[in-house]
């Protein structure tokens, strides 16, 4: 077979694919003993009906589509591999019916991904943000270990305060009638002021001392559980026995060994450490979101409508089928997200030409970088993950290729060395913020990638806010706001 290759465009190539006489005559032997076996012909064994019969109840366009089919996708896959095409949706096949004792010629019009010219991909200008504690947040996460190290520690020389720990015995009377005997009374344990029983007892109980009695006037709601109380008024006797508050750990040598620490400021130290470990967990993807901006910004190519359409359709059926696992619709799919139709599907295309964008340029970047993910690196991530799931390799892979996974573990492998490489490669930029900074977003107006942080971007609503923020929940909110300080620092 001989064949040619023309770009016709960006984004079309044609290929011309040539198959010699004798190819073209290999080809109808093995459609007519392929169909011969598959089809049962009345009066003749699988395999043994003659051509002119197979023609007479086939017919001959099912010889040539079966030569064809034998010919052609091969053919064509083995050139979109030699050229590395990408190629988008199904070929247009342009031909003359094919006979066997003449030549074969097929023009194969394909859609393909543009290629990208990506230029120079070192010393690219990198922004980095270091969330930095204040001290007032490191004190808060001191106080909050020594509160875990805590001790109850019994108050006998006051009256009972708010949220202190009291335990009382009581008595109810209704009606004139006490509900318990006398050494029987029922005993309750009760934090004042967290309404574990009733807001007036809570009230009622401060000021009291130990071995103290008092009356307190109650009345029962209608719904409540005992029906002898239920929409009754009460007088609750109750009787303090004890009064104890939690007292946080003193910062003794015993407390500093408990915790794991040789003295106060190696607690602060640890403390400082986590808080930065949690509160940056996330910033290597905000880098590798600039690396990305600026390398599409570079790349960018007009993809044509078919390319982009293929993509929509493809994120609208993960929308449909996700709205099915979740037994909704698309009606509150986007209630639920305050937006109409038109909005919904402008976000997919915007989204789709976005993914479009950077896989082309992380396409480009591998080729030119020679950063494709091996076999190796696919080997070793699936046992990884074999290992993680407690299944053997085989297993392991099994699952993978039976679900297309093993394309995509490539793909993400690859988009890591390539990314990985570039930033180590890159002039990288720290920038010192606190948490309450770091979240108002204004440090990242103006750099590539980062403007949905800000807020301004047109495309904020798709971008993965939540993989890029520290969980606030998580750590203490700032009382005071830093002095932004600037460090420069080559990445290593």
């Amino acid at each position: 077979m001989d064949t040619t290759v023309e770009r016709l465009e960006s984004t079309t190539v044609r290929l011309v694919l040539s198959f010699d006489q004798a190819e073209v005559k290999r080809a109808f032997g093995k459609a007519y003993g392929d169909l011969s076996s598959q089809v049962a012909i009345p009066g003749f064994r699988p395999g043994k009906a003659p051509r002119m019969i197979i023609d007479q109840v086939l017919g001959r366009e099912a010889v040539r589509g079966q030569v064809i089919g034998d010919l052609v996708p091969d053919a064509i896959t083995e050139t979109v591999d030699s050229y590395e095409f990408f190629v988008v949706g199904e070929p247009q096949l342009d031909y003359e019916e094919p006979q066997p004792d003449q030549p074969f010629t097929v023009a194969a019009t394909l859609t393909v991904m543009p290629e990208v010219e990506l230029g120079e991909l070192s010393g690219l200008e990198l922004v980095k943000p270091v969330i930095k504690p204040t001290e007032e947040q490191i004190d808060s996460i001191v106080e909050g270990v020594r509160e875990q190290h805590s001790v109850s520690v019994d108050v006998e020389d006051r009256g009972v305060q708010q949220d202190d720990f009291v335990y009382i015995t009581y008595q109810v009377t209704v009606d004139g009638e006490a509900m318990y005997e006398p050494e029987e009374l029922p005993s309750m344990f009760l934090q004042v002021g967290a309404h574990y029983y009733k807001p007036e007892i809570d009230a009622d109980l401060i000021g009291m001392s130990t071995g103290e009695s008092k009356d307190i006037p109650v009345t029962y709601p209608e719904d409540h559980n005992d029906d002898r109380l239920a929409g009754k008024s009460a007088t609750f006797t109750a009787t303090v026995d004890r009064v104890t508050i939690r007292q946080s750990a003193e910062l003794d040598e015993a407390f500093f060994e408990r915790v794991g620490v040789a003295d106060f400021e190696a607690l602060r130290d640890r403390a400082r450490r986590e808080w930065e470990d949690q509160a940056n967990a996330d910033v290597d993807g905000l880098v590798e979101a600039q690396v990305l901006a600026i390398m599409t910004e570079r790349g960018s190519v007009d993809l044509p409508d078919t390319i982009t359409s293929s993509r929509v359709e493809e994120l609208e059926q993960e929308v449909q089928r996700r709205l099915r696992l979740t037994d909704s619709d698309m009606d509150t799919y986007l209630s639920e997200r305050s937006q109409t139709l038109e909005q919904h599907q402008a976000d997919l295309r915007r989204s789709a030409e976005r993914e479009i964008n950077q896989f082309l340029v992380i396409r480009a970047a591998a080729k030119q970088l020679d950063l494709e993910a091996t076999d190796e690196d696919i080997e070793e991530a699936v046992w990884t993950l074999a290992r993680s799931m407690n299944k053997t390799f085989s297993e392991m892979w099994e699952m993978l290729e039976r679900t297309d996974t093993l394309d995509d573990m490539r793909t993400r492998r690859t988009t890591e060395k390539v990314l990985s490489h570039i930033i180590e490669q890159a002039s990288i930029r720290e920038v010192e913020l606190t948490h309450e900074a770091y979240t108002e977003g204004e440090w990242a107006r103006g750099i590539p990638g980062l403007a949905f942080i800000v807020g301004d971007d047109e495309d904020a609503e798709t971008e993965p806010s939540d993989e890029t923020t520290p969980g606030e929940d998580e750590s203490p909110d700032a009382e005071a706001e830093a002095p932004v300080e600037e460090t420069d620092k080559e990445a290593e």
